[in-house]
């Protein structure tokens, strides 16, 4: 079994900062819900395992495809649409889940008499 290093979340976050009307700046949660943070957006660095692993998905897809009849191409597309959809379901729930982690060690930190 092979272990890959795990991203470094940090370096990789990015968010635009917003002035509200006043020219206050929002805070993260107004960020957040004003769709100024994107989570699941991030840049491929040029050369990475993402970018790498991206290329030879394309490239064995244009592959497959050139040997597919029209219709058999079409159900190519739809195996792809739906692969996306249950990759946007897993992101969504990897990240609900991420979250109410986050909550609970917030709380329990907040909460310890061992600080």
């Amino acid at each position: 079994m092979q272990y890959r290093k795990k991203p470094d979340i940090q370096s990789n976050l990015w968010y635009v900062v917003v002035l509200g009307k006043n020219g206050e700046k929002m805070t993260t949660l107004e960020n957040f819900y004003y769709g100024n943070i994107a989570s699941y957006e991030y840049e491929a660095e040029r050369g990475s395992e993402y970018d790498v692993t991206a290329k030879l998905v394309i490239r064995h897809e244009q592959e497959l495809s050139a040997t597919l009849t029209e219709q058999q191409k079409a159900i190519l597309e739809k195996i792809k649409d739906n692969h996306t959809e249950i990759m946007n379901l897993g992101e969504r729930n990897a990240f609900c889940r991420g979250f109410s982690l986050a909550v609970r060690l917030m709380v329990e930190a907040m909460t310890s008499e061992k600080t």
